[in-house]
């Protein structure tokens, strides 16, 4: 900013010299007098419009003689200058039976958020004994309490709320097809305690635990209810979606309901999950072109021989394509 406010008086200087040369008398007497003298006359209006930079070690007075912002100039020297300590994001993927969703998932992901943000499996039962490179793997306890149906141990996603070593941590189904990075959800995410949970579009004043960010903080409100529901038995019927909803709404903030696009989208034929094209008034291609990720919900698994099958549109080849590159 500051190269730019420079040149651009500069130039304007210049342009008066020459402007001034050209019309004056044959004498040839610049009205500006030296070279020197006009480096003088523009230091000195770059002063007049710009304060100083500070001579003090801190993080301000460096920011401002390199001509950057100051979280720029921290983002480079974390734990110095007054700078913070550079601030732990992760993204989570919670992981049993068939580890090959998971490893799929982490893979890709790794792929897009870049290096200085940790990629974590969160593995109930067996260890997965080879992992992607750059992918983590934590093990957990299997949640007392029990979702039903295939979701018996879906509960398990709560874990990264109590993940208090991160200032945020973003947990995703695996049976998400990511297509851009999140790392925006983790820069500026909620508020300590809050949780970040998409619209679930298809119903009525309901979130969407496909994926979640959460800012981890003990003895919270919302740190104690997720707490209770993992480490003690509770008698429930409930999904972890709908205990979410039953409990943690005074907790959430609302993102945006493209962060739980569903396949069936990309479905002409489908008459429930089809929104955002006719939301936004786009085409299909448009569509998935703004979708950060796209969540293969029901029998639309991709690992699938059933699932597979269900691609056929050309959007839904695209994705299918993309998770078989994996």
């Amino acid at each position: 900013m500051r190269g730019d406010y420079l040149f651009l008086i500069s130039l304007l200087s210049i342009a008066s010299v020459v402007m001034l040369y050209l019309g004056s008398q044959p004498s040839h007497t610049y009205i500006y007098g030296t070279v020197h003298s006009l480096k003088e006359r523009i230091d000195k209006t770059v002063r007049d419009r710009m304060p100083d930079c500070c001579n003090e070690m801190k993080k301000e007075c460096f920011a401002c003689a390199a001509g950057i912002l100051v979280k720029d100039f921290c983002s480079r020297h974390a734990g110095r200058y007054g700078c913070p300590e550079q601030n732990r994001y992760a993204y989570v993927f919670v992981s049993y039976g068939d580890p090959t969703p998971a490893i799929k998932a982490s893979k890709r992901c790794t792929a897009l958020v870049g290096k200085n943000i940790d990629v974590v499996i969160a593995r109930l039962g067996k260890p997965i004994q080879t992992l992607p490179d750059g992918v983590q793997q934590r093990m957990v306890d299997y949640p007392e309490t029990k979702g039903r149906y295939q979701w018996k141990w879906a509960y398990a996603k709560f874990y990264p709320a109590l993940w208090y070593e991160y200032d945020a941590t973003l947990v995703m189904d695996t049976d998400n097809v990511m297509l851009k990075s999140l790392n925006h959800l983790l820069d500026d995410p909620p508020p300590r305690g809050m949780i970040y949970a998409p619209r679930a579009y298809w119903l009525n004043d309901t979130y969407s635990t496909s994926l979640m960010v959460y800012s981890p903080q003990r003895n919270h409100s919302s740190d104690a209810l997720i707490r209770k529901v993992l480490e003690t038995r509770q008698a429930t019927t409930d999904s972890d979606m709908d205990w979410y909803n039953k409990h943690m709404k005074p907790f959430s903030v609302e993102i945006e309901s493209e962060y739980t696009m569903l396949t069936g989208e990309f479905d002409s034929n489908d008459r429930i999950y089809r929104y955002h094209a006719k939301r936004w008034n786009v085409t299909m291609d448009e569509t998935l072109r703004r979708a950060p990720v796209v969540h293969a919900i029901a029998k639309w698994k991709p690992w699938t021989i059933v699932g597979r099958a269900k691609y056929k549109s050309k959007q839904l080849q695209h994705l299918l394509n993309v998770w078989s590159a994996i």
